[in-house]
């Protein structure tokens, strides 16, 4: 309860402070004007970070049950209306005609947040590819972008499960992406190199773990929450 009312003022005073950094932007020149883009830009970020922090809080709160979904037309629907957000992209799908039973409403973020994520950091005119194939009784989904790399300090501290004055995430979105594939059951892998990085999705058949929920693990996400037996791993590959 606590958090909900921290993000909910901070997403108010935030807006309030965007709006007059706006006016004042607008009004004047020189070094204040730029001082006023800086206050938009770090009020953006923030308002960002807030919303996404809702998004995790509604994805762990929630529960839904498995459905079996087609996971070619399922990805198309995902990632067809970014192609028209980020014009400047280059997205390719090659997706194996592969079914799995899970919930779709949690791999809908998980996806989206992954392909968002790569097109909004991995440069101008990034080239983005998403595929899919079966692996085991499963599914095996990969993200990868041609960009300079998440930072390791980010893997880092995703991967371990905590955050530290030296290894912090500087957004929830790897923090989105992990806590939703260990809520399917399954885990996430963050690969970053010079070249680009790779997210994989290793997601089980709920079908085939025997129809529970996926939160029938034991790990936890914020405030203690059920996310499922899953788990993430990181690996920086730096190329010279």
């Amino acid at each position: 309860m606590l958090n909900r009312i921290m993000r909910h003022n901070l997403r108010n005073d935030m807006t309030v402070v965007r709006g007059c950094a706006n006016q004042i932007r607008g009004s004047v020149n020189g070094d204040v004007a730029d001082m006023s883009s800086t206050i938009v830009r770090k009020a953006d970020g923030l308002l960002t970070i807030s919303e996404k922090a809702v998004e995790i809080d509604r994805m762990l709160e929630h529960e839904s049950d498995p459905e079996e979904i087609d996971i070619e037309p399922f990805l198309q629907r995902r990632v067809e209306p970014m192609a028209d957000r980020y014009p400047d992209a280059t997205l390719e799908v090659t997706v194996d005609a592969v079914e799995l039973r899970t919930v779709s409403r949690l791999l809908s973020m998980v996806v989206e947040e992954a392909v968002e994520n790569a097109l909004r950091h991995a440069g101008d005119a990034p080239v983005v590819s998403v595929g899919a194939s079966a692996e085991g009784d499963g599914v095996r989904i990969e993200v990868t972008d041609d960009g300079d790399g998440i930072p390791e300090l980010e893997v880092a501290a995703v991967t371990s499960g905590r955050e530290t004055d030296l290894e912090h995430a500087t957004s929830l979105g790897l923090w989105l992406i992990h806590w939703g594939t260990q809520a399917l059951g399954g885990e996430a892998e963050f690969d970053t190199s010079e070249e680009g990085s790779t997210v994989t999705l290793r997601l089980p058949d709920l079908a085939a773990a025997g129809n529970g929920t996926p939160t029938d693990g034991v790990a936890t996400g914020p405030e203690g929450r059920a996310v499922g037996g899953g788990r993430s791993t990181g690996r920086v590959t730096r190329t010279r």
